[in-house]
């Protein structure tokens, strides 16, 4: 986990002058890496999704557990700002960034509306989607991806999607 966390840190966050800091691994994630961490004063909840042998794209868990142990998807009102996961393909490597509204909007994360799930398949650029529904999917995920296979690019993307969430007025001081 730490591995790809750094590789992310020096090849992104630290050039744009981020501080990356109070890194705790979440137990119950421990199998697709999960771990919460601070970017700025962003919180952010981290996983690294897993091929699946039958389908295309990517898998991870987003959940956490309730008063009762019981696993239950996060939600809109949780404390944290953006979930990046990452995903690798060969020698391919990228992160999604997603602002918790965006993951509430998709229904992947709980909200007045729908109740989130428990995880969920992305599909990155390094993905040929079939269904109608994967692309669908892949789509509105796009303007979410950052391909880390060019640093430039990948620091103008992640700045592009970063900057709204350290500017919205929900962030904690």
């Amino acid at each position: 986990m730490m591995q790809d966390l750094y590789r992310i840190d020096s090849e992104i966050w630290n050039p744009l002058g981020f501080i990356f800091s109070d890194g705790q691994a979440d137990v119950g994630s421990r199998e697709y890496d999960g771990c919460v961490f601070a970017l700025d004063s962003c919180r952010i909840l981290y996983r690294k999704a897993k091929i699946t042998p039958r389908k295309t794209g990517q898998f991870a868990t987003l959940w956490k557990r309730n008063h009762e142990n019981k696993t239950t998807p996060y939600h809109l009102d949780d404390d944290f700002d953006c979930c990046i996961i990452a995903v690798e393909q060969n020698e391919k490597f990228g992160i999604f960034v997603f602002p918790k509204q965006v993951l509430a909007s998709h229904g992947i994360i709980g909200s007045g509306r729908k109740p989130g799930k428990r995880g969920f398949r992305l599909y990155s650029d390094f993905d040929i989607t079939l269904s109608k529904q994967a692309q669908s999917t892949k789509s509105w995920m796009k303007d979410f991806f950052v391909d880390l296979a060019n640093p430039d690019s990948a620091k103008a993307k992640f700045r592009t999607i970063i900057d709204p969430i350290l500017h919205s007025t929900n962030l904690k001081p």
